[in-house]
């Protein structure tokens, strides 16, 4: 299984150790990291099943994943996938060095029939 990005590179999938353990994605964009995400396994086990989807929002992306076990038989008026947040939110930082925003805006716990994740395309502002 494979995707390509805008610019035509294509993404296989992998182990996310050798995804980790290269500095070199600092100069990936959100996006490509978060189709690497999409598409990487830990030795074989796959982090995301084939039902995670990555689409383009105005100024975010949104990966939705139908069949999450974070979400898997809970019920709740809140989003209760905030591990998974956290995960992007510091892969993304570490990657980069830049923060990036990440919101669980809809919760298979809630009743919806995705969890749903806005992942901003620009990072925060550091503070002094």
């Amino acid at each position: 299984m494979t995707r390509k990005s805008r610019e035509g590179e294509v993404f296989g999938l992998f182990g996310a150790k050798g995804l980790l353990s290269s500095r070199t994605m600092i100069t990936r964009t959100p996006q490509e990291i978060l189709y690497l995400y999409c598409t990487s396994s830990f030795d074989g086990l796959d982090l995301v099943s084939s039902t995670t989807e990555l689409r383009e929002g105005k100024d975010c992306f949104f990966l939705i994943e139908k069949d999450w076990v974070e979400s898997e038989g809970k019920s709740s008026e809140t989003p209760v996938c905030v591990l998974t947040a956290g995960i992007i939110q510091q892969v993304l930082e570490w990657i980069t060095g830049c923060e990036y925003a990440v919101e669980e805006v809809e919760c298979r716990a809630m009743g919806c029939p995705a969890d749903v994740f806005k992942i901003s395309e620009v990072p925060r502002a550091k503070e002094s």
